[in-house]
């Protein structure tokens, strides 16, 4: 079930609106999704190009295939660097505590 259950209406420019949905479509959320994580204390991010999906790709197929050779260290060190790049391009930055 559902934690939801307070509605929160606001009034905002034509102006305001616009930027909300602009942004929250950037980050590939909802207008509610990404007030909540402001609310939240979290700064979303755009979502990534498509060529980061085809970069994140390439490197798994580079994983795998040395993974299958047995190089079980290099392995590990891409596995590694690759959370490190998704974190780095995708992860919502904490922000500050609020006011």
């Amino acid at each position: 079930m559902r934690n939801r259950t307070t509605q929160l209406n606001i009034r905002l420019s034509e102006h305001e609106m616009d930027r909300l949905k602009r942004n929250a479509a950037r980050c590939g959320l909802s207008t509610s999704a990404y007030v909540r994580m402001l609310v939240n204390g979290y700064a979303p991010k755009e979502m990534p190009p498509v060529e980061y999906g085809e970069l994140m790709s390439a490197i798994y197929a580079v994983h795998a295939a040395i993974e299958e050779t047995g190089g079980a260290d290099d392995a590990a060190a891409i596995r590694r660097l690759t959370a490190a790049l998704q974190g780095a391009v995708t992860a919502p930055e904490m922000r500050g505590g609020g006011c």
